[in-house]
């Protein structure tokens, strides 16, 4: 079945069952505004509601292919070939819509799922048979034209949400030459306790390993820019394109010097 026929299918799902229109949300949407001709394998929909996840089930059971519902954030993957259809988890942050509905007073309740993404240029959306481009934030496109990588609500919200964005945000700017923003850098470099943990690392050393390797082979210099820049060197472990990097750089004894810094740090918060 190729994607035209997969996109029917899910609009005719979406009839029969009375499930609000999805749109195509993430990577498609960003790389059609930068015009970069790249082959759609992983697309991102969403519903921007709880609908999304009975739309996921469905979609697999009607199209009878394998999928993977996600326990730790709610999303639901479909394999079909060399294809994924990751359907959106709707999270939805409680802090990031009591901003929203405070400070810029946003009261549409389809616009919470959006402002709880991890960045500005996540943020389009587009219908799955046209091009048309939807900025629901109004600031996806600008920072697209700026190259800068932004949180839709303030770092503080965003980064708390999610630690593993701190990384993604490390990836979009090797991958793409983008600038990350300073509040962002600002908030990683003052909190670095919150996501290393009190008594254990809050974040899998196999994902920091891949998202970190995956960005060194885009823009090694990027990619270590911001891990000094942000305090990050001692939170990633030294394997990998990674350990030649530090290797390279001759970083390998600060970094070992940051990791004990960092390791007697958490020792003096454990609760004996």
């Amino acid at each position: 079945m190729n994607l035209e026929n997969i996109y029917s299918k899910i609009l005719e799902i979406c009839k029969d069952n009375y499930i609000v229109e999805p749109y195509i949300v993430g990577g498609i949407p960003r790389s059609l505004y930068l015009n970069l001709n790249e082959d759609p394998r992983d697309i991102d929909i969403t519903t921007n509601n709880s609908d999304i996840t009975r739309l996921a089930i469905t979609t697999a059971s009607e199209l009878k292919e394998r999928f993977k519902f996600f326990q730790k954030d709610g999303h639901v993957s479909i394999y079909i070939k060399n294809m994924i259809l990751d359907f959106s988890s709707n999270f939805i942050s409680e802090e990031a819509v009591d901003y929203i509905t405070k400070e810029l007073n946003i009261k549409d309740e389809k616009l919470f799922e959006v402002y709880s993404r991890d960045f500005t240029i996540n943020t389009l959306h587009k219908r799955f048979f046209e091009d048309e481009i939807f900025d629901l934030t109004n600031k996806g496109k600008e920072d697209l034209d700026k190259k800068i990588l932004r949180t839709p609500v303030p770092a503080r919200i965003t980064l708390n949400n999610d630690f593993r964005r701190i990384y993604r945000a490390i990836s979009f700017a090797a991958r793409f030459g983008f600038k990350i923003d300073d509040e962002i850098i600002d908030y990683v470099k003052n909190n670095r306790n919150k996501f290393t943990g009190e008594n254990k690392w809050v974040l899998k050393e196999a994902f920091m390993t891949s998202i970190i390797g995956e960005a060194i082979n885009n823009d090694p210099d990027v990619t270590m820019y911001y891990l000094e820049e942000m305090n990050l060197l001692p939170t990633v472990p030294m394997s990998g394109v990674f350990k030649e990097e530090l290797i390279k750089r001759r970083l390998v004894n600060k970094y070992l010097d940051d990791v004990i810094n960092l390791s007697e740090y958490k020792l003096k918060t454990l609760d004996f």
